[in-house]
């Protein structure tokens, strides 16, 4: 369970570097063993690859959605 929290960690991680890191930089980094460099982490589409934009990704209701909580967009 602990592992697939990781994304939402680093997301977080992630917006925090950007938004509250000092002049000094951020407090902590993450090292990729495979390529040897320091990761900026994206959240990318899992189909296509591209980096996940918020302004052009539409929440649709998925299959488990029930009609009485569903609010229209």
């Amino acid at each position: 369970m602990g592992r697939d929290l990781y994304p939402a960690v680093v997301a977080i991680l992630r917006w925090g570097d950007e938004y509250l890191a000092g002049d000094e930089g951020p407090p902590l980094l993450l090292y990729h063993q495979e390529c040897g460099h320091h990761a900026s982490p994206t959240m990318v589409c899992s189909h296509c690859g591209e980096p996940l934009d918020p302004r052009k990704v539409t929440p649709e209701p998925g299959p488990g959605a029930r009609v009485d909580t569903v609010s229209p967009l």
